[in-house]
């Protein structure tokens, strides 16, 4: 297969007191949309209070939806989303609210 390899891509960073979140995300997701496209929709998200598991997914969501613009199939499209400082009270409002959207949605 071309690109794939079981020799994974390991980076060490060093963390700083302004960092507020983290993202990793599969090429599928990066395909068409750019960095700072990804970083500006945490980041919204972030400020906004959504809780970082609903944030992985809307961007896997938004990606799946470039690819169809783009192509018939679609790639992997993985995310993760760490928020490294939180507003835990706020984040628990958040959660309940995502819940009963998504119950209603149902």
């Amino acid at each position: 297969m071309v690109g794939v390899t079981h020799i994974p891509d390991v980076y060490k960073i060093r963390l700083k007191p302004e960092n507020k979140y983290l993202v990793l995300c599969s090429d599928g997701v990066s395909q068409f949309i750019s960095d700072a496209a990804i970083l500006q929709e945490v980041h919204s998200a972030y400020q906004a209070g959504l809780p970082p598991q609903i944030v992985a997914r809307n961007l896997c969501m938004w990606a799946a939806q470039e690819w169809m613009k783009f192509d018939t199939c679609i790639d992997d499209c993985t995310a993760v989303v760490i928020y490294l400082s939180v507003d835990e009270e706020r984040t628990e409002d958040k959660v309940r609210q995502c819940i009963k959207q998504r119950a209603r949605d149902l």
